[in-house]
């Protein structure tokens, strides 16, 4: 487990290993059936890349194993397995300081999203007192 008090998450790493000579975070993800390009229209052979969540979840790691003053990776390495045993791994360069700034952005976004629904609530709960109001005024005249 790793976890970054600052910035309030926690994450449980797959595997740190020593890859050669290359220290390495590891994450591995499950893909039901593998996505693949298309061109005009038509799927192509060529895998898609990871999810960029994928990548963003080695980066926050690397931030984290920091903070816990643990030693940091040389670089991030996701590997897929796939339906039958297939495997694909895509080596990444490690970035903790993009890696918090996506996630800044995420809740700001999520934050702003919510104070977006709390207005609408709002405007909509002061649309109707004044529906109510009117109603009420045109009883009275």
């Amino acid at each position: 487990m790793v976890a970054s008090c600052e910035h309030r998450f926690a994450g449980r790493l797959d595997l740190f290993a020593l890859l050669g000579r290359t220290t390495t975070l590891i994450d591995y993800k499950t893909v039901k059936n593998w996505a693949y390009k298309k061109e005009d229209g038509v799927e192509t052979d060529e895998k898609l890349a990871p999810y960029a969540e994928n990548l963003l979840q080695l980066d926050l790691y690397q931030a984290a194993r920091i903070e816990c003053g643990l030693e940091p990776a040389e670089q991030g390495l996701v590997v897929r397995l796939g339906p039958d045993a297939e495997v694909e791994e895509t080596f990444v360069d490690l970035d903790p300081d993009r890696g918090i700034a996506i996630l800044k952005a995420y809740r700001a976004r999520a934050a702003a999203r919510k104070a977006l629904e709390k207005a609408a609530r709002a405007q909509y709960t002061a649309a109707k007192c004044d529906e109510e109001i009117a109603a009420q005024m045109a009883v009275m005249a």
